[in-house]
């Protein structure tokens, strides 16, 4: 009686090549091809005096954040630091 032959080790034929590995793509590249969260018709759009209220409400923020030494502030908190700057609720 003849011997059974083993499987072969690899599933490829003989002469054919194995495929590649899949390449990894940085995550900045991901970033980069990533769609923007809302469409570009409703993404805001900053004028001189929206960005001197930007700049002045991220300048609030960022010293209470040191002052607290709170590097999340809850939104309770950031509501207080809007308080402080002086908005106010509109009816």
């Amino acid at each position: 009686m003849s011997q059974p032959q083993p499987p072969s080790k690899s599933p490829t034929k003989k002469g054919t090549k194995s495929p590649s590995p899949p390449v990894r793509t940085s995550k900045a590249r991901k970033a980069a091809k990533a769609e923007p969260a809302l469409p570009p018709e409703a993404q805001l759009v900053e004028d001189d005096e929206t960005r001197g209220e930007v700049l002045e409400f991220a300048t609030a923020i960022d010293a209470y954040k040191r002052n607290q030494r709170r590097p999340f502030p809850t939104w309770g908190e950031v509501l207080e630091v809007l308080k402080g700057l002086g908005y106010r609720r509109s009816a």
